[in-house]
Order: structure tokens, then C-alpha cells, then sequence
């Protein structure tokens, strides 16, 4: 059989790599206004998107008529991530209505609204008139000297770059339904339409065979880059008896090589993998589970969830690619109320990088309870993630029933509990809500939910507007 290609250790892999959305303005300005004011409000939404991280295109002339409007937009559309009628004067309203009405990509109208150019009356019109007629669009109206103004603009950027990735791409799930999950799956007619991917699906036995191709040296490789990101090894579980050596980690360094190729394989954006029993058993599968080899994906930013929840899988991709960074997929494990705390492990695959320090991270010998009906092997990861502020969200449902749950809060810097409060073999994420911790898991799609570092509720939400699904923002209420 043939040898897999002997890469590197896999470090900085992404098969669809990190972005800045594109932003197109389209200028229209009527010849008998006053424009006067136009060119430095240009260069202010110019300049403020740019500092949002937006890259800007705009035609070289104003837009004076509905015939240049249309081709500039059919120029354009191809660049953009999101277009952005500039509304900076009295316009005839089908100037924007019949370019959006065969629009592909996300647009706004932004509409001026100083007394001189009379913008706003044009652009009402315009609005009432897409509303009237059931199109999709964003309205704002405001000053580009308005943080508001730009940061609206900018986060429909980002959500659209986003809608954008999702259209025509490719998740992978790996396995069949675990363990009872009916949230795993889902309605992958609904989801086509909606938002444009596809799940492809591939079974496990694909891993054992690509294992089988994976070079010895690659394999040491990608270990020597395992214990570079770890403080410690337990080679005995003192409580339980059950050992960790280094065979065992080679093993699951095999894994994620063979995961590895898979992604590139099927040009994949994101997996999700059953992992047990058909990977975790010694009786009825390859005896090693997936959590070392999952961890090493999520740190390359190629987002990998466990028991083949797609759902999951798909959230992770968005949240990682608005972070830009390495993101947590974690069980709703417990909840502390009188701190307003929900508390979120998972069984091994937490990245290293969102450790809060190497020195806390250890891995663990595996509980071989995890290869029912046989035993399983390997190592999993134990650490608390850092602290900082986070958005905790999850997609689900389906026709009639798509949502995005979504909250913030801060992951708090706790220590590790003893035996009893938390399995200290598994990364843990303690998470304050701004809102009811009571009413988050009343309104909980499932136990998974993903993690990132920073505040992405309003591109979520704004991410939701686009695709035409549900947004489900838990409320602040200040506790």
C-alpha cells in the first residue's frame, strides 16, 4: 500500500484560511443636489471601515443613474462580501431596487441624513419599496462620523464573509449517530437551502486505512510537537490504574494525520467524528480514542468536534473564522447558580493554545469506559481555559425550527476542582453569563456549545438576518 506523503507536523494547516471581508460602496448622488459634503462623507466610511478591518471598493465616479448603478453592481458583486448602497443624496429609488433585486451577496442601504441632499426621503423610499416587495436588505441611516454607523456596517461585513465561506462549502462527518444524539444530525435539505454546505458523509474505517499509510517519522514528529505543548504526563492514574505511554500517544499522532489527510482529501472545512466505539474500542474498533488528535486539529484551526455532531461542527467553523483563532466545543457539564456560572468540559479535545498556560495543561491516560463494549486507550487533555470575555453559541433545528442560541459572559479564572466537582482530566471552561444561567439552559440546543474568546453576538445575529434563520440572544441582565 502506499505511503502517505511525509509532512510536516501539521502546524498552520487551514484549508480555508483566515479573511478580511470585502466591503463594496456603490455612491449615489443626484447631479441637482448638494454634494458638497459627499466626498470627505466618503472618505470617513471609507477610513472607519478600513480601521474595522474591512478591505473597501468603491467605483472610481458617483453614481448618478439607475443604467450605472446596475453596472458598476454587476462590476462589483463578484468582489464584495457585503455591497453597501451610499445614499448620499436624493436618489431615484429604482437606482437600488433593481440592482438588489438580482442580488447574490448580502447589502445594505446606508442613508445620510443631513438636511442638505435631502438623502433620507430618497432612501425611505427605496426601503418601503424593498419591503413592499419581501428583499432581503439592511437599512441604516446615519453619519460616517458615527461609531455605530461603521461598527453596523462592519459587523454585517463580517457576517456576510461568513455566509459567504458557508455557501458551497464542505463538512464532514465521520461516523453515524452517537450515542442516541437526534441533535447531532441534521436536515440537510433545509440547511442546502438556507445557507449553501454540504455534509459529506464518510465512514470510519477510512481512518484505519489511511492510519495504516502514515509514515513512522511523521507520526514522531507530530508527538515531539504533543509533549512541546503540554506541562505534564501522567503515565498512572493512581485512582483508577489505567496507564498512558508513549505508544499510545503515537497512536492517536496517527490519527490526526490520518484526519488530517481526510480533511485535505475531501477539501473539508470542518469535521465532526463519531469516535466511539467504532475509534475508542479495542473489541469493535482501532482501541485509541480521538481527543490528542482532535486537540492538534482545533490548534491548526480546521475545526473538529466529537460524536459526529454537525451541528456543532458547523458552529465551530463560524465562530472560529469570526475569531480568527482556535475555538472550544464543550458539554453543558453542571452549573453553579449562585454564581450565575455554567460550567463547560469535554472529554479531551481542547485546544492546547487555549490553555491558561502550558504549565496547566496534563494529559491523561483515557478512561477505558470510553471503548464500551471493549476498553479504550490514549491520552486526554486536562487544563482550565483561559480566562477572558467569550461568546457562547450553538445552530440547530431545522425547517420551521432553525435558531441560533447565543450568549456572552466571561470564562473565569478558577482553579481546577477536586474529584467530584470536576472530572480534572478533561478541559473545563467555568463561564459567568451576562444573562440567567436558569433561562440559557431552558432555551439549550443540546449539551454542545462552542466557545470563543471576544464578543460575536452581533455578527451572529446579523449572521442569522442573512441566512433567513432565527437569532435567539440570551438577555443581559446584569448579573
Amino acid at each position: 500500500m502506499a505511503s502517505l506523503p511525509d509532512r510536516e507536523n501539521g502546524r498552520g494547516m487551514n484549508r480555508h484560511e483566515f479573511s478580511s471581508p470585502t466591503v463594496v460602496i456603490l455612491p449615489l448622488v443626484a447631479p441637482r443636489e448638494d454634494t458638497r459634503s459627499v466626498p470627505e462623507a466618503l472618505e470617513l466610511a471609507r477610513r472607519g471601515l478600513e480601521l474595522r478591518g474591512c478591505q473597501v471598493l468603491m467605483p472610481q465616479e458617483w453614481l448618478y443613474d439607475e443604467a450605472q448603478v446596475v453596472e458598476q453592481f454587476d462590476a462589483l458583486e463578484c468582489e464584495a462580501d457585503l455591497v453597501v448602497f451610499f445614499l448620499a443624496t436624493w436618489f431615484y429609488a429604482p437606482a437600488v431596487v433593481t440592482p438588489l433585486r438580482r442580488a447574490k451577496k448580502p447589502c445594505v442601504l446606508w442613508s445620510l441624513t443631513t438636511i442638505p441632499g435631502f438623502a433620507l426621503g430618497g432612501a425611505v423610499v427605496a426601503k418601503y419599496t424593498l419591503q413592499e416587495m419581501g428583499l432581503p436588505f439592511k437599512f441604516l441611516a446615519g453619519l460616517p462620523e458615527e461609531s455605530e454607523m461603521l461598527d453596523a456596517v462592519a459587523s454585517r461585513a463580517r457576517a456576510a464573509m461568513i455566509a459567504n465561506k458557508l455557501d458551497g462549502a464542505k463538512f464532514g462527518r465521520i461516523g453515524g449517530k452517537s450515542m442516541g444524539m437526534y441533535n447531532a444530525t441534521m436536515d440537510e435539505f433545509y440547511w442546502k437551502k438556507a445557507a449553501g454546505f454540504d455534509i459529506v458523509h464518510i465512514d470510519t474505517y477510512q481512518i484505519a486505512r489511511y492510519v495504516e499509510r502514515v509514515s513512522e517519522s511523521a507520526a514522531l514528529r507530530v508527538l515531539a510537537r504533543v509533549k512541546d505543548s503540554v506541562g505534564s504526563i501522567v503515565a498512572l492514574n493512581e485512582e483508577t490504574g489505567e496507564t498512558l505511554c508513549d505508544d499510545d500517544l503515537l497512536a492517536q499522532c496517527k490519527i490526526y494525520l490520518a484526519l488530517r489527510e481526510i480533511v485535505q482529501a475531501n477539501d473539508l472545512v470542518a469535521i465532526s467524528n463519531k469516535c466511539q466505539p467504532e475509534l475508542s474500542s479495542d473489541l469493535v474498533g482501532m482501541g485509541y480514542t480521538g481527543c490528542v488528535s482532535h486537540a492538534l486539529l482545533n490548534d491548526d484551526c480546521v475545526p473538529c468536534t466529537c460524536e459526529a455532531d454537525m451541528p456543532s461542527a458547523v458552529s465551530m467553523y463560524i465562530l472560529s473564522q469570526l475569531a480568527q483563532e482556535p475555538v472550544y466545543f464543550g458539554d453543558l457539564n453542571s452549573l453553579a447558580k449562585e454564581k450565575n456560572v455554567a460550567r463547560f468540559i469535554n472529554c479531551g479535545s481542547g485546544p492546547f493554545s487555549m490553555a491558561a498556560s502550558k504549565d496547566q495543561v496534563t494529559l491523561w491516560p483515557v478512561s477505558e469506559g470510553m471503548g464500551l463494549p471493549g476498553k479504550a486507550r490514549g491520552a486526554c487533555t486536562g487544563f482550565p481555559l483561559r480566562a477572558g470575555r467569550v461568546t457562547v453559541a450553538k445552530i440547530g433545528g431545522g425547517r420551521g425550527t432553525a435558531r441560533m442560541h447565543i450568549a456572552t459572559g466571561e470564562c473565569m479564572d478558577w482553579p481546577m476542582e477536586p474529584a467530584g466537582e470536576w472530572p480534572t482530566h478533561f478541559p473545563q471552561a467555568p463561564v459567568r453569563l451576562d444573562g440567567d444561567v436558569t433561562e440559557f439552559v431552558q432555551k439549550a440546543i443540546a449539551q454542545h456549545y462552542i466557545m470563543a474568546y471576544g464578543d460575536y453576538s452581533r455578527e451572529l445575529i446579523d449572521l442569522c438576518e442573512i441566512l433567513g434563520i432565527a437569532a435567539d440572544p440570551q438577555r443581559n441582565t446584569g448579573r
